[in-house]
């Protein structure tokens, strides 16, 4: 039986999550990760990490309008998501997907 996992808020170096951000932007290249992990973060992305035993096993990053308002015109966006393959089909990717939404809901 799979070992429950923890979704938090991330604010580390996100080197750890270089092969997440792989996977959900399509990258080859590990410096283009790094770039578009740059623009990302500059426009404001906020990331959520999903952990098992203290392992990163899931990433959502959600963009909100850098003046924190939330309109039809330029609504949140889930910028990237991911789920190493061997914790897919056991929820991570759903409450990912459910954390993006109470946040952009609490905006």
């Amino acid at each position: 039986m799979e070992m429950p996992f923890s979704i938090q808020p991330y604010s580390g170096d996100f080197e750890d999550l270089l092969d997440l951000l792989q996977m959900s932007m399509g990258l080859e290249s590990l410096d283009g990760v790094r770039h578009m992990l740059a623009v990302e973060r500059a426009r404001g992305t906020r990331y959520h990490v999903a952990t098992r035993s203290s392992r990163p096993i899931g990433l959502v990053g959600l963009w909100f309008d850098p003046t924190g308002a939330v309109t039809a015109l330029d609504p949140p966006q889930v910028m990237d998501l991911a789920v190493l393959p061997a914790h897919r089909r056991q929820g991570v990717g759903r409450a990912l997907i459910e954390v993006a939404i109470r946040e952009t809901q609490a905006a």
